[in-house]
């Protein structure tokens, strides 16, 4: 008996669940952002966060042991 022949693309269903959700945030669904956030994994991140230093201290003197 052959194995059953898989035929599941998982990079194009990805892709079509996320641009169709993408379309949704687009138009200002809120629910679908979430559902995007969802999707991507615990690695995403907004692209619209500020970074700012954890050191933004070390460079006054006063931090760096002398007065």
């Amino acid at each position: 008996m052959k194995p059953p022949t898989i035929t599941w693309d998982a990079k194009k269903d990805f892709l079509e669940k996320y641009r169709a959700l993408m379309e949704q945030v687009n138009h200002g669904g809120h629910d679908a952002y979430y559902q995007v956030k969802e999707l991507l994994g615990p690695g995403f991140h907004s692209h619209n966060k500020i970074h700012k230093s954890d050191k933004i201290y070390t460079r006054k003197k006063k931090h760096k042991g002398g007065w």
